[in-house]
């Protein structure tokens, strides 16, 4: 199961090995994005929010894709947009445990990919959900973050609210963190269950 993986312990080596310099003073975000019906719509409400996200905090974003040949498009569309010199796309395939210490370095995670929200949970970095599939706002619940989350019908209509959402969640990112601990160390623990009663079974 995806919660049981261990991060691999050279987020930030591996980070530069896919082509990412950090800067040690900026608030770190990861974006993790995947084409989807309406894109044309809720990408470029992202970007908007990601700008003016610029404006009150010091970021630097760094863009995941996961699914190679597919995730690279919306990840550049935004990138694009936004890119202020100093933000990032990571190259190369990697490991789901590589890929978590990457996330490991981030400071919080915007993510659509239920994959990422995982991951980013695993290394304790919070999220905010991008829903386009009722399972990542289920995972974000049972996290403890299901209010930090936006339908993309909803982030295409209403902009403004997606920037007040998305700006308290980077506020309050540390809190975030801190209060998903306890419910992704239980979630842990009932996935280790689970996996030991499969192999008894088996």
């Amino acid at each position: 199961p995806a919660l049981l993986i261990e991060p691999a312990p050279n987020g930030a080596s591996l980070l530069e090995r896919a082509g990412v310099r950090l800067r040690p003073e900026a608030v770190k975000i990861g974006v993790s994005l995947r084409c989807w019906e309406g894109e044309e719509a809720y990408l470029p409400a992202l970007a908007d929010s990601l700008h003016r996200l610029r404006e009150r905090h010091d970021v630097q974003y760094v863009f995941f894709p996961f699914q190679h040949g597919h995730d690279e498009p919306p990840c550049a569309s935004v990138f694009r947009k936004v890119n202020s010199g100093c933000d990032c796309v990571v190259e190369g395939r990697f490991h789901p445990r590589e890929m978590a210490a990457m996330i490991g370095e981030m400071d919080a995670l915007i993510a659509m990919r239920l994959h990422a929200v995982i991951l980013g949970a695993v290394s304790l970095v919070p999220a905010f959900g991008i829903i386009y599939d009722p399972k990542v706002r289920s995972f974000l619940k049972r996290a403890g973050a299901g209010e930090r989350s936006m339908g993309i019908e909803e982030m295409s209509r209403d902009r403004s609210e997606l920037f007040k959402r998305l700006s308290s969640f980077i506020s309050e990112r540390e809190e975030a963190a801190e209060k998903i601990r306890p419910r992704v160390e239980e979630m842990k623990r009932l996935a280790y269950r689970n996996a030991v009663v499969v192999r008894q079974v088996l």
